[in-house]
């Protein structure tokens, strides 16, 4: 453990040469975005330094799934959870990239997009296949024509892995498609745009560009797997499960080897609800109860009880990643406070540490402040954040 905590000690937390997930680079987690990911970098060190090769790993609050694709990376075993569906199908989705996006299938999948694309009309459309009419109150009128007929082409798809692909390809460029183009805090919130002031942009060119980055970061990532382990890409053992981290039943008592998660911030985001466009076009019966479920959701901040229902699901959640991780196991989390009225009293974390000390008898072996540069988290104002490092006494 010594030497562990003197490696963490070397790193520079900051990562102020890291910018992100907004310049297209060929990074495999450009296939989606997701609200305030994991620093690829970040999570790679952490599972490196706290488990070894063949080693299981994880991720109870998996989002967009960036520790678990790095624990691949370092062959790894994981385990990855999340109560929000269309998270769940982003994780799947760049697993399935790895194994199914090739120069054959970006060919032809720009050549059907190069006129080849099923032709539908979007009022009988939407209609016929389910789609949520509020599209309609999205999207200009000619690129929701062009969107449809994305979509006619995803579901179309016989196999299930490049189907699973081309949805999440199709749900990535909805923010960007729609009538307007703000930060996704907009989107979670009941409002509409006003389409009379909105302007048609070009799906098909933006879905095009996004099977490219998605072929050059699969590409990049077999690369970068190959270079570190001298063969090529090949998955360990791993699974994605949508489910609550505060019910893993599902998982055997001491069968994981390490534990790395961002949990949810307090009051912070709305991480379902942020998928709001995609739940449009691919309706899911389950995202209701995903939103009710969430822990510390920002649409919850105004509630008398917030706080305490925040550090009792966090308990929860604690106590089942006490039960199945090994006595000798690290959990490592990147957490935060954001400096809204919803907790503005309290150190949160200071509570949870406390909780964890108390309950599992989990100490803290290391832990450090860290600037978020690069705006990991826009709203509501967290400026910082911690890694922290625990064990059992």
């Amino acid at each position: 453990m010594t030497s562990a905590v003197k490696k963490l000690r070397q790193i520079d937390w900051e990562f102020s040469d890291y910018r992100g997930l907004f310049i297209g680079h060929a990074d495999i987690n450009s296939l989606h975005w997701y609200p305030a990911p994991f620093i690829p970098q970040m999570s790679a060190i952490l599972i490196e330094v706290l488990s070894e090769e063949f080693e299981t790993v994880l991720d109870p609050f998996a989002g967009g799934g960036v520790a678990l694709l790095e624990a691949a990376k370092l062959n790894r075993r994981f385990v990855g959870v999340d109560r929000n569906p269309h998270a769940v199908d982003i994780i799947n989705a760049k697993f399935s990239a790895l194994h199914v996006l090739t120069e054959t299938w970006l060919a032809k999948l720009l050549m059907t997009l190069d006129g080849n694309l099923p032709n539908v009309a979007p009022a009988t459309y939407v209609r016929n296949v389910g789609i949520h009419e509020d599209v309609f109150r999205w999207f200009h009128p000619s690129t929701l024509s062009q969107l449809c007929c994305l979509h006619a082409m995803v579901v179309s798809q016989r196999d299930a892995r490049k189907k699973l692909v081309g949805k999440v390809l199709l749900s990535s460029i909805l923010l960007n498609s729609c009538a307007r183009q703000e930060h996704y805090t907009y989107i979670t919130d009941n409002c509409f745009p006003d389409l009379g002031e909105a302007k048609p942009v070009d799906a098909l060119e933006m879905f095009a560009q996004q099977a490219q980055l998605a072929f050059d970061s699969v590409s990049l990532f077999r690369v970068q797997f190959e270079m570190m382990h001298e063969h090529k890409w090949r998955q360990m053992s791993g699974s994605v499960f949508k489910a609550d981290s505060r019910h893993l039943n599902f998982l055997s008592d001491h069968s994981v080897d390490m534990v790395i998660t961002s949990p949810p911030y307090i009051g912070v985001n709305d991480y379902v609800r942020s998928m709001r466009l995609t739940t449009l076009f691919f309706p899911d019966p389950d995202v209701d109860v995903a939103i009710a479920d969430e822990i510390g959701a920002r649409r919850k901040r105004s509630r008398k009880r917030a706080l305490e229902e925040y550090i009792s699901d966090m308990n929860l959640a604690f106590d089942e990643l006490a039960r199945v991780l090994k006595p000798s196991g690290f959990l490592a989390m990147v957490i935060g406070q954001g400096r809204g009225k919803v907790a503005k009293d309290t150190n949160v974390i200071r509570v949870l540490l406390e909780s964890l000390k108390k309950r599992h008898g989990f100490v803290t072996v290391y832990r450090v402040t860290r600037r978020i540069k690069f705006r990991r988290i826009q709203v509501p104002g967290v400026g910082s954040e911690e890694v922290i490092v625990c064990k059992r006494e």
